[in-house]
């Protein structure tokens, strides 16, 4: 993998982020029964995943991952 191939990756994701923000922002989301469940199993609330995602960063991209070992 090139380094425009990872640069493009990088933007891409970060295009993701900011669209999954703005869903939070406008109260454009569902939580699914899934979602609330696992929630619920790691004592979660709501409040505490959306924060996370308005403020938190990525750590880890399992995607970047998968790339890099096929690569």
């Amino acid at each position: 993998m090139n380094n425009k191939m990872v640069e493009a990756f990088i933007r891409s994701s970060q295009m993701l982020i900011a669209d999954i923000q703005s869903a939070v922002r406008t109260g454009s989301i569902r939580i699914t029964d899934h979602a609330d469940e696992e929630a619920q199993n790691d004592n979660l609330s709501y409040d505490e995943i959306l924060f996370s995602v308005l403020t938190g960063k990525i750590i880890e991209d399992y995607r970047m991952i998968s790339l890099i070992r096929v690569a």
